[in-house]
């Protein structure tokens, strides 16, 4: 089961990272460190903005 939402550090912030898990199926990617030219993918500044917060995650764990 692959999430459809991503939150990673710097650390793991590369276009092959990216690639591999929009071909994973994950929709919303968000690195908390930008490098270069590269750019977090998300659905919308909204979804982003929850993502850094750690909102949906929160939400998440709640639900289970």
């Amino acid at each position: 089961m692959v999430p459809k939402d991503c939150v990673t550090d710097g650390g793991y912030a590369s276009n092959d990272n990216m690639i591999h898990a929009k071909n994973e199926g994950v929709i919303n990617i968000v690195f908390n460190k930008i490098l270069g030219s590269l750019k977090s993918t998300v659905s919308s500044l909204n979804m982003e903005t929850r993502l850094r917060s750690g909102e949906v995650e929160l939400k998440q764990l709640s639900q289970t």
